[in-house]
């Protein structure tokens, strides 16, 4: 939403100063190189703050908003200096609008594949000082090739269609906003029912882009077709969406980029009809970018306010094709009834499948929905369950499960899913239970940070003496937690629930207390959909190291299912002199457990200090007994290195 905001204030500039700048622009060009990111490192030292919404706001204002408003403005510029040329056809000037798209959508592959896996921000910084000189440089060529001669081109460029002044920009605003919408909207549905998988992101906005390149290209022939067939797909969608089955996930995600880029494109191609002469450029493209972040605001910010799951979805779509279905476009000759029969005999078709399907209650009498709610992290859904040991308690958001409880009135109640005693979090804590020195007597017999709260299930391993501190950087998972599981409520030892960012307060921590906290440091914020891969840097384990005790552990549950993490950490890992272990149960394995049918499948990877005394004999051999696996130096080695400067993710998915 920022960056939609700051285009629509640099068409803005263009619009009230484009005629009156010239040269100057120049000017405004050259002054952005002192905002480069490469040129301050305002970044680096705003890492420690908390990220607040104002923090972030300023950290892109410092960092982005200069260098993307020249962009954004010359581009604009540089159309309308060569709309008044002598180098373009006068009635092509707005396929440069589908250029400026088609050179997005190549940057945004090349960047994702090409670049961030491979690239580190230090050499990334050096290739984008780079490209903006030889974008300055490319701005004064236009401008002086412009005005080699003095050209008065009256420019005429025929409207589709003859719309009263007073409806224009209105329009412009609509068929601008709900196709934004529409993105925002989809990328919200596609990472809550198929999950995030990754670089997801990015086959949503490609496709919105190439809506706009084929439409400002002049392939607008295709506008009948999906006036006629919008009504049915957006049918098919809400089949899936309230809850239809498909034969896989890929289906329901292939229907949703079906549908956004088809009706993305019908509402463009109205937009190039609207298109006016060059003189009013700068006023068509205002409108264009006040429309898109009109409608990315009203799904990214009143959206999440508004509404407790993704409504949004289903009311951008229907109002979306609802506009398409009633554009009427100059032509009056209409078919005949009987030639639009199939049409409305499908239509009826499909809208009764879908009533069919909304009858029926939403959730089987087995499984019941407790509460939905939503924040701006996900949206959440505690669901009660039947299984073969009992009725359970499930937190989910989207495709990703956070914990569950067997709801047999037990306090402290058993923890269930990857917090069983009988996997990988057990093992380490009858590790504990068996050591000599356990404890050290102080306040606190045992003490453990923990990173990531679910539904709080790790308070069931708290005795009497022991002390928990969780960080937590959602604040409605803390509600969920404590409202709606008794995890929290029925432990014996002492718990207390910070929220923010884990790593941030991790850091504040070890400033306030400057010595080793936690005799078990407890990492567990990657088995949801997004990774927050700066807890996996080797600098976020230097601090973990620093905060665990002589002889304790450090432990990352790293389940996940798009991606193998438990290299990435290992190397992490023993950069900083850590020895490490990992705990794979497979879903054979946990098929094979007698008793225990409510654990998952899960991966775990601990570490310890070298040095420590006794403490790699200990952990290692303990850990061994138990099926463990030790790393060995070679492996970690051959791992992808993560830094602060350098997070290359998409290196480690399981293709």
């Amino acid at each position: 939403m920022f960056f939609q905001g700051t285009l629509f204030l640099a068409y803005a500039y263009a619009h009230l100063f484009s005629d009156r700048v010239g040269r100057w622009h120049l000017g405004v060009m050259l002054a952005a190189f002192l905002f480069l990111p490469g040129l301050n490192d305002f970044f680096i030292h705003s890492s420690h703050q908390e990220p607040s919404v104002s923090n972030l706001l300023i950290t892109l204002l410092w960092n982005a908003f200069a260098p993307f408003f020249c962009l954004s403005t010359t581009s604009v510029m540089a159309q309308k200096w060569f709309a008044a040329s002598p180098w373009l056809h006068s009635k092509s000037y707005h396929a440069l609008y589908a250029i400026s798209n088609a050179g997005s959508l190549l940057g945004l592959f090349v960047y994702s594949l090409a670049i961030e896996p491979w690239v580190g921000l230090d050499i990334q910084g050096v290739m984008f000082m780079a490209l903006f000189t030889l974008w300055f440089f490319s701005g004064v060529m236009s401008f002086f090739l412009s005005n080699t001669k003095k050209v008065e081109a009256k420019v005429e460029v025929e409207n589709d269609l003859v719309i009263p002044k007073g409806y224009e920009l209105i329009l412009w605003l609509w068929f601008s906003a709900l196709p934004s919408a529409l993105l925002l909207a989809t990328n919200n549905v596609v990472v809550l029912e198929v999950g995030n998988i990754p670089i997801i992101w990015t086959l949503p906005l490609a496709l919105y882009l190439l809506t706009y390149v084929l439409a400002f290209a002049g392939w607008t022939r295709p506008l009948a077709s999906i006036r006629r067939t919008a009504l049915h797909m957006v049918l098919a969608v809400l089949f899936f969406f309230s809850g239809g089955q498909a034969s896989s996930e890929w289906l329901s995600l292939l229907l949703y980029l079906v549908a956004l880029f088809w009706l993305s494109y019908g509402s463009h191609i109205i937009l190039v009809g609207l298109r006016p002469p060059p003189e009013k450029l700068t006023q068509y493209y205002l409108a264009i970018a006040l429309g898109g972040w009109i409608g990315g605001a009203l799904v990214a910010v009143v959206a999440p306010i508004a509404f407790g799951a993704v409504w949004e979805y289903p009311i951008v779509l229907i109002l979306l094709a609802a506009s398409l279905v009633g554009w009427r476009q100059k032509e009056t000759e209409r078919p005949s009834l009987l030639k639009r029969a199939p049409y409305w005999v499908l239509t009826l078709l499909l809208l009764a499948v879908l009533v069919s399907k909304l009858l029926p209650p939403a959730i089987s009498s087995a499984s019941q929905l407790v509460v939905r709610a939503r924040s701006p992290y996900g949206v959440y859904r505690v669901i009660e369950e039947e299984s073969v040991v009992g009725r359970f308690r499930t937190l989910l958001s989207g495709r990703t499960r956070h914990g569950r409880q067997l709801l047999d009135g037990r306090l402290p109640p058993e923890p269930m899913s990857y917090y069983h005693k009988a996997g990988p979090l057990g093992d380490v804590f009858s590790i504990f239970e068996n050591r000599s020195n356990h404890g050290d007597g102080g306040k606190c017999r045992l003490a453990i940070g923990a990173v990531g709260l679910g539904v709080g299930a790790i308070a069931s391993y708290l005795g009497e003496r022991d002390c928990l501190e969780i960080y937590e950087i959602d604040p409605l998972v803390v509600e969920l937690a404590r409202k709606h599981f008794d995890f929290l409520r029925g432990t014996k030892g002492k718990v207390e629930v910070h929220v923010g960012d884990g790593r941030l307060l991790l850091q504040q921590r070890l400033e306030q207390l400057p010595h080793a906290a936690f005799d078990l440091l407890f990492i567990d914020a990657f088995s949801g959909d997004a990774v927050p891969a700066h807890l996996l840097s080797e600098e976020a384990f230097r601090l973990y190291r620093k905060l665990v005790k002589v002889g304790g552990l450090l432990l990352l549950h790293l389940s996940n299912r798009y991606y193998d993490l438990a290299p990435v950490a290992s190397r992490s890992a023993g950069v900083n002199g850590l020895e490490s272990a990992i705990r794979r149960r497979t879903m054979g394995e946990v098929a094979r457990l007698k008793g225990e049918p409510l654990e998952d499948p899960s991966t775990y990877l601990a570490a310890w200090l070298r040095d420590g005394v006794g403490a790699e004999i200990e952990w290692g051999s303990q850990l061994r007994s138990r099926g463990w696996r030790a790393v060995s130096g070679d492996e970690w080695r051959n791992a992808p290195p993560f830094s602060d400067r350098h997070l290359p993710l998409l290196r480690t998915v399981r293709w």
